[in-house]
C-alpha cells in the first residue's frame, strides 16, 4: 500500500497535475433530456455556484451553435446559477459549453441524443446510389493499444460515422478523411468487440462493420509490473532523501 501510494506521489508531482480550481470557475455543466418525442427531444443544461458569471451555449457535433431558449438565472451571494434549454430534431451527441472569459476558463458536457422518427436500416440491397458501406482494418496493434480505422468512399449523402465498443457505448474518434470519402480512426486499449456504424439519415440506412481487438493477459501485467517498479524507485529515491535530512540534522548538532 506503501509503494502504491508513492506511486500516486510520483505520477502527480511529475505531471504538473494542479488540484486547486480557481475559486467560483463553473464545475462541469449537468446536461440531461428533460423530454422527448419520435421526432425531438429536449436538452437541459445546468451550472451551479460559478462567479464570475458564465456564458452558456449548445452546440452539435459538427461545432455548430443551436439555437437555445432564454436563460434560466438567478445569484446567491455573487455566484450565478444558470439554466439553458434547447430542443433538437436530429440523432446526434451535443455539447453544452459554459466559458468564463474573464478568468479565461471553458468547460463542456456532452450527451447523445437518438430521435426514433426515423427507420433505419440497411439498405444495401435496394440499389440506392451512393449507400455507405463501412470497411473496417486494424491499422496497427502494439503492446497496450491498437489503432483502428473504420473506412467509407463515394458515399451520398454524406455519411455519419461513430464507434461503440461490444456494449454499445459510443467511443470518440476522429475523422481524418474528406466530405465523401470518410476515415474515422480510434484508438483502443482492451480486449472487445468493436463497430463502426454510418449512418445516412436523409436515405433512411444504416449499416455497420464490426472488428474483434484481443490483448494479451501479459500486457496489462507488464504495465502493472511497471508501475510497481517505478514506484519502488519513488520509494528509494524518498527514503534516500529523508537519511540524507537526517544525517545533515544530526551533523547540524
Amino acid at each position: 500500500m506503501e509503494v502504491l501510494l508513492v506511486v500516486f506521489f510520483c505520477l502527480q508531482t511529475g505531471s504538473d497535475v494542479t488540484f486547486a480550481a480557481v475559486n467560483g470557475a463553473a464545475l462541469k455543466p449537468y446536461v440531461k433530456v428533460v423530454d422527448q418525442t419520435k421526432d425531438q427531444a429536449q436538452l437541459q443544461c445546468e451550472v451551479r455556484g460559478a462567479f464570475p458569471k458564465p456564458e452558456l451555449h449548445w452546440q452539435d457535433r459538427a461545432g455548430n451553435i443551436l439555437p437555445a431558449e432564454k436563460p434560466k438565472e438567478s445569484e446567491r451571494g455573487g455566484r450565478y446559477d444558470i439554466i439553458v434549454q434547447t430542443t433538437v430534431t436530429k440523432t446526434d451527441n451535443y455539447r453544452c459549453v459554459a466559458t468564463q472569459k474573464e478568468i479565461n476558463h471553458q468547460i463542456y458536457a456532452e450527451t447523445y441524443v437518438y430521435i426514433y422518427g426515423l427507420i433505419l436500416k440497411d439498405r444495401t440491397d435496394e440499389n440506392i446510389p451512393g449507400v455507405a458501406k463501412p470497411y473496417v482494418t486494424i491499422v496497427s496493434h502494439d503492446e497496450g493499444r491498437a489503432l483502428l480505422q473504420c473506412e467509407v468512399r463515394g458515399a451520398f449523402p454524406k455519411a455519419e460515422l461513430h464507434w461503440q465498443d461490444g456494449a454499445g457505448n459510443f467511443l470518440p474518434g476522429s475523422n481524418t478523411g474528406g466530405r465523401y470519402d470518410i476515415n474515422l480512426q480510434l484508438t483502443v486499449t482492451k480486449t472487445d468487440n468493436y463497430r463502426c456504424v454510418a449512418r445516412q439519415e436523409e436515405i433512411n440506412h444504416q449499416i455497420y462493420a464490426e472488428t474483434y481487438v484481443h490483448f494479451s493477459v501479459w500486457t496489462a501485467m507488464n504495465v502493472l509490473l511497471g508501475i510497481l517498479v517505478f514506484g519502488g524507485v519513488c520509494y528509494s529515491l524518498l527514503h534516500f532523501k529523508d537519511r540524507r535530512e537526517a544525517i545533515a540534522c544530526k551533523k547540524c548538532w
